[in-house]
């Protein structure tokens, strides 16, 4: 079952998009960066008062899920790119 799990994230992050290398910067700040601040920035508190911030994207125009799962020390503003 973990060797399903593993072979289709792996075949799932194949298809993932990223802006190029060439001009990476510019085109961060002009297309990344207002799109991650313009989500807000939410907290999920669990039964043991343990807390989880999370930003959430919607695009009205899909039907599909990404689900972003950061270390336990790994900050939601880590993965704006």
């Amino acid at each position: 079952m973990k060797t399903m799990f593993a072979l289709a994230l792996f075949i799932l992050t194949q298809f993932a998009f990223a802006i190029p290398e060439a001009n990476f910067s510019e085109n961060y700040s002009r297309i990344i960066a207002p799109f991650y601040k313009s989500t807000p920035e939410l907290t999920w508190v669990n039964s043991q008062g343990m807390k989880l911030h999370y930003k959430r994207f919607i695009n009205p125009n899909s039907d599909k899920v990404i689900v972003i799962q950061p270390g336990r020390t790994d900050s939601v503003f880590r993965y704006g790119e």
